[in-house]
């Protein structure tokens, strides 16, 4: 009789582990997008609980790509995807990257020391690869992503409705 409970109890353990193996991989790839390998809203999300934790200084470094319309009936948009996730591959691996809100506006968390030479790498990039994004860091003074974004984000539709884009602006005032 305890030989047959031990077998069941086996059993219903592994069965436990195998389910939260796939849940956990389920999760992982909501948190990529399957094309590019960037990460999603999810992804952005999860990965930011991670490094809010850090007593270190960070900064959001949001980004607008400038006429992504025009970009994507000209080029098409695969290719203008194309370019952005070529572009985005010049950040380096420690710092969070991710879509945000739509596929023109881009959100990288990086460490205050980097974050200027993070835009201006990923601008050099973006030329390169023939696009043109407007840029803004402001310092991360709320624990929550989104509120810290929505400042940035503001900074850059300002600008842009007085038609300076291509720009990185920088607003660190707490």
């Amino acid at each position: 009789m305890l030989t047959i409970f031990l077998i069941a109890s086996f059993s219903v353990n592994a069965c436990l582990i195998l389910w939260l193996s796939c849940l956990s991989k389920s999760v992982r790839q909501m948190c990529k997008c399957p094309t590019y390998q960037c990460l999603t809203r999810q992804g952005v999300d999860r990965s930011w609980k991670k490094i809010e934790r850090r007593h270190t200084a960070k900064q959001v470094i949001f980004l607008d790509i400038d006429n992504m319309h025009r970009a994507n009936e000209l080029l098409g948009y695969q290719a203008v995807d194309c370019s952005i996730a070529r572009s985005l591959k010049s950040v380096r691996s420690n710092e969070l990257v991710g879509r945000w809100y739509s596929g023109d506006e881009i959100v990288i968390v990086t460490n205050a020391q980097e974050s200027q030479q993070t835009a201006e790498r990923v601008q050099a990039a973006f030329q390169e690869n023939g696009l043109s994004a407007t840029f803004a860091i402001v310092a991360c003074t709320s624990p929550i992503l989104e509120e810290n974004t929505k400042r940035a984000a503001a900074l850059v539709q300002a600008a842009k409705l007085i038609g300076n884009r291509g720009v990185i602006l920088i607003d660190l005032h707490q």
